[in-house]
């Protein structure tokens, strides 16, 4: 009932509403200028007037592109342009731009201008066309003045400010003048709206009254106990009805799309703003923020080839990183990769994902991991890989197993780049940091390994009836027995948890109960897990592999330390196993790439890392360093902490060493001082009767920094 008021009201109301509505029209605006000009191919048309030209209605016809302002006036001011003309049509003024009926135009309003983008050239029709009741301005349009009538204008409350409005009217517009006021106000908005309100009522009213009448026949076809059933069926109809009605009310016509020109600037132009920007040079804002379709696709490309190139520096590839992000380059490649209908789209965007390299598209790659096609897939797994991040591990072992068809060498790729590549082994790092042969190399200064510091050791046990039954369960038969045994044994930070642990990250037969146990060492977080992590990377499986190279993510106590107790407290087999993962792993290599940032701290962690080397008797690595890298600062730096170890043998092989015939003269001599240094050190033991010839210490080589006796 109250709906019906509320309706009734709004009738009456309207019906009110001509009178003053009337006196509250909009106020007739004046064009002060219609101007073109080219621009490359197309041609602007700039539109301007003393008042707000949001009411202006384009269409386009084989005539041309029409544009129509209504309540308006065209300024004397305004010059004749080619291709363009004026019309008035009733109280409105229509422009047409003589174009093909599908010459594409785009229209852009500002407020008081108006800009049309023409695609090609405006040209003057051969035989101009008018419609009927249409008077032609001109074809210049400073002629409309003569069509002025004399007589003053009837109504001067309306004129605007500014230049006067072109009032020319067809001869017997008087006559019409009364027929369009009384069609005017047949279909002003106030008499409208009394006419929908009165519609709306009418409808509302004959459903109310037919929805009544179906209550009514299924009440009495309905059994007595059946009636509120009915009830509740009717309400839940009305319900929907109304939310179905409601979605219609909420669908919107889609606006229409504004053409826009493929290239303002060209690739030239915006490849010299953006070296501009990757040097860290101004440049113009305006290029690389354009919108035209050419124009973005020649910035990506840009930006990605400043990242990719092997002659940009680590600071200007950041830069061009930022400009990617900044720009809105990285989103929509993230776009792409899940959303493209095509997969060769799909999988481009994957490869600049990877290209670019910045961190933020992590979680995008691994949601395409899971792509319906494989070409896709693949080239996820490429370019997780190359971001290095060992949070990409489990998804990448869990879409191993879910797409078996994936190239194994991809994954295992990849795998390798996110454990150990990603790992924090070289914080602090430059990446393309290489020393001259002027600067200072590091662990020239290193003389001898320190004691590691004390530790708190673990409680040795607990009383727990939970903990002895895990130890007991961890020897089960069944899978599922075991892992839930070591789930429980994780839970405590005792030594004889840790013992188990550590023995089943080794010597149990499934791949995946070693993982768990070696993931849940990581969670105690002691410096006894240290050797049983880094033995697991060396593991023959993938899985436990990735979960060792998680876990050593995510200890955070000191790894010089960590491997002075290595060789502190290990027995001999483990000090081997630890020293066999380190270096198929690839911590070793990395550790001697440290070497190159003359870095003493790096240098010091190193050298801990050689001594546990040295103890297990696995030099090679370090032996091939010192003949073949490419660094001749590291190479010297590996000879003295491998001599610094004084571990036995090592200085048989270093004196191996000199005997090579595309050995450096640096590296030679730091070889003969090194082997020059153990000997003597030796001798002064009575170890050694004599030192060899080519180390006598009155040669001229050893002369100046010979140590004194």
């Amino acid at each position: 009932m109250k709906l019906i008021l509320t309706l009734f009201l709004l009738v009456v109301i309207g019906l009110l509403m001509p009178s003053a509505y009337s006196q509250t029209t909009d106020t007739p605006v004046t064009i002060s200028s219609v101007s073109s000009r080219p621009v490359g191919n197309q041609t602007v048309v700039e539109i301007s007037a003393d008042g707000p030209l949001n009411r202006a209605q384009t269409f386009q016809d084989n005539e041309g592109f029409h544009v129509v302002v209504p309540d308006a006036g065209l300024s004397d001011l305004v010059k004749s342009e080619p291709g363009i003309e004026a019309r008035r049509k009733g109280t409105s003024i229509e422009l047409v731009l003589h174009v093909n009926a599908k010459t594409p135009v785009g229209v852009v309003n500002e407020g008081k201008y108006l800009t049309l983008t023409v695609e090609g050239q405006l040209s003057p029709p051969e035989s101009p066309a008018q419609d009927s009741g249409s008077t032609s301005v001109s074809s210049g349009f400073t002629a409309s003045a003569q069509s002025e009538p004399s007589t003053p204008n009837p109504e001067p409350s309306r004129a605007p400010a500014g230049p006067a409005p072109y009032r020319g009217r067809l001869e017997g517009t008087s006559s019409q003048t009364g027929d369009d006021s009384f069609l005017s106000s047949m279909v002003s908005i106030p008499v409208l709206v009394a006419i929908f309100g009165v519609a709306i009522l009418g409808f509302l009213i004959t459903k109310r009254s037919r929805s009544k009448q179906a209550v009514t026949e299924v009440s009495s076809r309905l059994e007595p106990g059946d009636e509120q059933r009915g009830k509740d069926s009717s309400r839940t109809t009305e319900s929907n009805g109304a939310s179905t009605n409601g979605q219609r009310e909420r669908k919107q016509t889609p606006r229409q799309a504004v053409s826009a020109p493929p290239s303002l600037y060209g690739a030239y132009r915006i490849d010299q703003e953006v070296g501009k920007l990757v040097v860290g040079q101004t440049h113009r804002m305006d290029v690389l923020s354009s919108r035209a379709t050419e124009d973005r696709r020649a910035i990506e490309a840009s930006l990605i080839k400043a990242v990719t190139s092997t002659a940009s520096t680590d600071e200007e590839r950041n830069r061009a990183r930022g400009a990617l992000e900044e720009y809105g380059f990285v989103a929509r490649l993230c776009a792409s990769v899940l959303l493209a209908p095509d997969a060769f789209e799909r999988s481009s965007a994957a490869r600049s994902l990877g290209e670019v390299g910045v961190e933020a598209s992590l979680p995008f790659l691994l949601e395409a991991l899971y792509d319906s096609e494989a070409i896709v897939r693949n080239q996820v797994v490429t370019s997780i890989g190359e971001l290095k991040v060992p949070f990409a591990i489990g998804a990448l072992l869990d879409m191993a197993r879910k797409h078996p068809d994936v190239p194994s060498h991809l994954v295992s790729r990849a795998l390798s780049a996110c454990s150990v590549e990603g790992l924090d082994f070289h914080d602090g790092m430059p990446s393309a940091s290489v020393l001259s042969g002027n600067q200072r190399v590091a662990g020239l200064d290193i003389e001898q390994l320190l004691p590691a510091s004390s530790v708190v050791d673990l409680p040795e046990t607990s009383d727990a009836v939970e903990l002895a039954q895990a130890f007991e369960d961890s020897t089960s038969e069944d899978v599922d027995v075991r892992s839930t045994a070591v789930k429980s044994l994780g839970e405590y930070s005792v030594q004889s948890a840790v013992n188990k642990l550590m023995s089943i990250a080794r010597e149990d037969a499934e791949a995946s109960i070693r993982s768990q146990a070696v993931a849940n060492l990581a969670a105690i977080n002691h410096e006894s897990v240290f050797p049983a992590i880094l033995i697991a990377l060396a593991d023959e499986s993938r899985e436990v592999r990735a979960a060792a190279a998680r876990s050593l993510s995510r200890l955070n106590f000191d790894r010089s330390e960590a491997y002075v107790r290595v060789i502190e407290k290990c027995d001999e087999q483990t000090l081997q196993d630890v020293a066999k993962a380190c270096v198929d792993a690839g911590i070793v290599s990395q550790n001697i790439d440290r070497l190159a940032t003359g870095d003493h701290r790096q240098a010091y962690e190193t050298f801990s890392l050689i001594c546990v080397l040295a103890k297990a008797k696995q030099t090679g690595p370090l032996l091939h360093a010192i003949s073949r890298h490419e660094n001749v600062n590291v190479r010297r730096s590996i000879v003295h902490l491998l001599a610094t170890t004084g571990e036995e043998g090592v200085s048989e092989q270093l004196r191996e060493l000199t005997d090579a015939d595309d050995m450096p003269e640096e590296v030679k001599g730091a070889l003969l001082e090194a082997v020059y240094k153990l000997e003597h050190s030796r001798s002064k033991d009575g170890e050694v009767d004599a030192l060899p010839e080519e180390l006598d210490p009155n040669s001229d080589f050893l002369a100046v920094d010979r140590p004194e006796s």
